[in-house]
């Protein structure tokens, strides 16, 4: 069975912004932040295209040890794609599984994170684990408003540091 997860959070920052986190390791960085999120991760490779997230859930979750690799990065559209290529969900019956992030321009100070979850189980596992999609699907809905926090704080600081006085 194939089947398709789809969210969209508008934000208040430029696409550009936005992409420079979901496009490099900045992204781990900030998802390391969240509390009690997806547990240990560890970012092996430069952040490009072939970087892998090999990563641990907590006890009691629905799998265990699993694997992503990075295999699209486009700069121009701001699409990143993600696969699970060992273990976590293939483990539970997914033979396929796919996150994809799009940031859309929505105007000079506002943009759309969309996240996709494109999946595909065999069919005597659909019935049991399909909620896994949703349940990650909250997860990376998290993620966005991590993103947009650590944006907030970043930008809070440059104002701060901006509005200080100089020293004489």
């Amino acid at each position: 069975m194939r089947g398709k997860k789809i969210s969209e959070i508008d934000v208040a920052f430029p696409a550009s912004v936005v992409w420079d986190v979901y496009s490099t390791r900045k992204l781990s960085e900030v998802v390391k932040t969240i509390p009690n999120f997806r547990g240990k991760q560890e970012v092996i490779g430069d952040g490009g295209v072939g970087t892998i997230i090999s990563g641990e859930l907590p006890p009691g979750g629905p799998y265990g040890a699993y694997r992503e690799k990075w295999v699209t990065i486009d700069h121009e559209n701001r699409v990143k794609e993600t696969d699970t290529i060992e273990g976590g969900v293939l483990d539970v019956g997914f033979v396929f599984y796919r996150l994809r992030f799009e940031i859309a321009e929505e105007g000079p100070n506002a943009s759309r994170i969309k996240t996709i979850i494109m999946y595909e189980i065999k069919d005597e596992f659909a019935a049991g684990n399909e909620y896994i999609a949703d349940q990650n699907l909250a997860q990376m809905e998290t993620m966005a408003r991590a993103v947009v926090k650590y944006l907030d704080d970043t930008n809070a600081a440059a104002a701060a540091a901006a509005a200080a006085p100089l020293p004489l």
